[in-house]
């Protein structure tokens, strides 16, 4: 899929993983001029857990709008 990539793409170790994330806008969005409305965090705590979040915009929704 083409796209851009969010300026909030972000990454970081965890432990022995590597975790990285993106957001990308779909052919849709860019089409229409709309921003991506996906969004992505992740937090290592202290005693090396990995949290993460994930949460789908769903633009393609029949009820999105």
């Amino acid at each position: 899929m083409q796209g851009t990539v969010a300026p909030a793409a972000d990454g970081g170790p965890a432990s022995a993983w590597r975790v990285v994330g993106a957001s990308v806008a779909g052919t849709g969005h860019v089409r229409s001029g709309l921003p991506c409305q996906d969004a992505h965090a992740f937090r290592v705590l202290p005693d090396g857990t990995l949290v993460a979040a994930v949460a789908d915009g769903a633009g393609s929704a029949a009820r999105a709008a």
